[in-house]
């Protein structure tokens, strides 16, 4: 059987409204790219770049939605606050970083990446930075010394590489973002607890989804990936426990 494909049929000019229930028709009607097993793999290995709507879905965002939301309201940052009603204030004070008990908004996300029909993909937008370096462990005090060479000889190391970035540094946080998952028999959680740069995420999941219900994975986009960075937000992917349906 063939997959429901988007083409570009709608007579009359787009409006935003339409072009969101034709987003969530698509959503309920495309097949998924991905399985939970393949998500849990991609999300759990920080490989973030692999996840992505599907093609017909991804049109209809790229070639209407994107390009409405811009003639109406300026960008997308715009039409997104006005949707919070957080308006921006440059004279307003906010923590260095986002904390579990400081305000958030969850939203279903209208334009999901796809993901299995039962499994929900939420966007929990917060008013202050997700990443911050007083969030993370603190980095090596310096990189390692290159090895040493005679002076009479060329070089046996043209050049020193760079320092791997250690899981929990901000070196690693910018370059990877935040991700975890939780729910899952058998998980084994990774150690660092309340000095995990992702402690204050997980204990917002933790408490939203219940970990006896759902099985959750949950994600911040480092900035290479981020298409809002005016706004912080990290994305959570919800299966109740017991279903599987990835058809």
């Amino acid at each position: 059987m063939s997959s429901p494909v988007f083409t570009p049929t709608h007579e009359e000019p787009w409006t935003i409204p339409a072009l969101l229930d034709e987003a969530r028709r698509l959503q309920k009607e495309l097949p998924p790219l991905f399985s939970w097993e393949q998500l849990r793999e991609i999300i759990g290995t920080g490989r973030l770049d692999l996840l992505e709507r599907h093609p017909s879905l991804e049109s209809l965002y790229s070639n209407h939605f994107n390009l409405l939301i811009r003639s109406t309201y300026g960008g997308v940052e715009t039409y997104l606050r006005a949707q919070l009603g957080w308006q921006w204030d440059p004279s307003a004070v906010h923590p260095d970083h986002w904390s579990r008990d400081d305000e958030v908004q969850v939203r279903k996300n209208d334009w999901a990446y796809s993901v299995p029909r039962d499994v929900e993909h939420y966007v929990v937008w917060v008013p202050s930075p997700l990443f911050h370096p007083l969030l993370c462990t603190p980095p090596p005090s310096k990189p390692p010394s290159p090895p040493h060479t005679p002076t009479t000889s060329r070089p046996l190391f043209p050049s020193t590489p760079a320092p791997v970035a250690v899981k929990g540094s901000w070196e690693h946080v910018s370059q990877y973002g935040l991700s975890g998952v939780t729910g899952f028999e058998g998980e084994v959680q990774e150690g660092g607890g309340e000095e995990k740069p992702e402690r204050e995420i997980e204990a917002f999941v933790k408490r939203r989804w219940s970990e006896g219900e759902w099985e959750t994975m949950w994600f911040a986009n480092p900035p290479s990936l981020q298409s809002v960075r005016g706004l912080a937000h990290f994305h959570v992917l919800v299966r109740r426990k017991g279903e599987r349906t990835e058809a």
